[in-house]
């Protein structure tokens, strides 16, 4: 997870790539783009400075904005995710899929999903062809009603 030291390295990479353009980093500044990045917990530090590296490596407006780079950091950590580097959060994910509670409990909700299936009544075999008739013949029987000129 990306934390402030990480945030304040990047604002000062940022300076460094376009000490012109970029102002210098204030506590708000800081804060926004720590509220920023808290919404992406698996972003990791590396992310982060590769994704300001990649941004001034091609034209973009001067000053980037936290979405501009953590749009390309969470492309890094998907790229990373796709070649199997965590490979340990999948596993844990899987494990805690497979887990005997874990289990149990998902069967439970399908028996009881079940059982109320059950309580619903017969399925009624209707072609497909007539169902268009009965929706026909229903909108025909009771078109719909204006709607009055003051609900609106």
């Amino acid at each position: 997870m990306i934390d402030e030291s990480d945030i304040r390295l990047a604002l000062m990479r940022c300076v460094g790539y376009d000490p012109v353009h970029f102002p210098k980093p204030s506590e708000v500044m800081l804060a926004a783009w720590i509220e920023h990045f808290r919404k992406f917990p698996k972003l990791e530090r590396q992310n982060l400075i590769d994704a300001v590296a990649k941004y001034y490596d091609t034209p973009q407006r001067p000053v980037p904005q936290p979405a501009d780079i953590s749009v390309i950091a969470r492309s890094f950590w998907r790229d990373e995710y796709d070649r199997g580097l965590h490979r340990d959060e999948q596993e844990a994910l899987c494990d805690s899929k497979s887990e005997p509670d874990e289990i149990e409990r998902r069967r439970a909700v399908i028996g009881r999903f079940v059982g109320e299936i059950g309580k619903i009544g017969p399925a009624v075999k209707v072609p497909a062809e007539s169902i268009a008739e009965i929706v026909a013949r229903q909108r025909a029987s009771a078109p719909p009603q204006p709607i009055p000129e003051g609900d609106m």
